[in-house]
């Protein structure tokens, strides 16, 4: 990361650094919030730290003339997002369009490997009151790899950055179940990753995944309904 900082500031992208929220949002077009999650005892998600930065943040937003970007990167609950946004442009005194867009951006990164997942997401997720205040977004990813998503709050909440974690959390649960009965048999559990891996038609991939005959028939299709995102084509 320090090499790839002093490589951009060498460059004349990255010019300037600070710890001061409000002169953050003062001197730039646009904020990302993006900050590690809270949780309560019982696992529940905290908001409180989401309110506090974003109080802030439309402090700051209240001064400004000129438009303004606000990108939430960081996890929370759809039905949170939503009420977020109308927090923010409660908060800020702006509306929603001409004087600021509050854009959705999940993230999909993983500790141990941020920058490489950053640099080559699987995809990207844009969401906003109205698809046309993505336009800077847009802009912004046009040269990242992936399919690009986009979603309106109007069509549905944001529950795929939820769907993922919980998806890739069963993955991690699962993981040592299998050494058990591998053990049991003599096998070699990284042997069996292995084989079970190379399998992209069934193991790795959307099967199963889809309301239909046999695994996810009426219930899932219940659930699922119809889907509010729309794909772009990535450049």
């Amino acid at each position: 990361m320090s090499e790839m900082v002093t490589e951009r500031a060498a460059g004349g992208l990255f010019t300037r650094s600070t710890t001061d929220a409000t002169e953050a949002v003062l001197n730039s077009e646009g904020v990302v919030r993006l900050r590690r999650n809270a949780s309560l005892k019982n696992g529940k998600a905290r908001p409180q730290p989401y309110r506090e930065r974003g109080a802030g943040n439309c402090a700051a937003i209240r001064q400004k003339k000129s438009p303004h970007v606000f990108v939430l990167r960081s996890t929370v609950l759809a039905g949170r997002r939503r009420r977020g946004a109308a927090d923010s442009r409660k908060g800020s005194g702006k509306k929603c369009g001409a004087d600021s867009r509050f854009v959705d951006n999940p993230e999909f990164m993983r500790e141990g490997s941020a920058v490489a997942d950053f640099l080559n997401p699987p995809y990207t997720i844009l969401g906003a009151s109205d698809t046309k205040h993505l336009a800077p977004l847009r802009e912004l990813y046009k040269n990242t790899p992936g399919t690009l998503y986009e979603y309106d709050h109007s069509g549905g909440g944001n529950g795929e950055k939820y769907f993922s974690n919980c998806y890739h959390a069963l993955k991690v649960w699962l993981r040592p179940t299998k050494w058990e009965p591998s053990a049991s048999i003599s096998r070699d559990a990284h042997a069996v990753t292995k084989i079970f891996t190379s399998d992209t038609k069934l193991n790795i991939s959307p099967a199963y995944l889809f309301p239909g005959f046999a695994f996810g028939g009426h219930a899932c299709r219940r659930i699922c309904g119809p889907s509010p995102i729309r794909r772009r084509n990535s450049t």
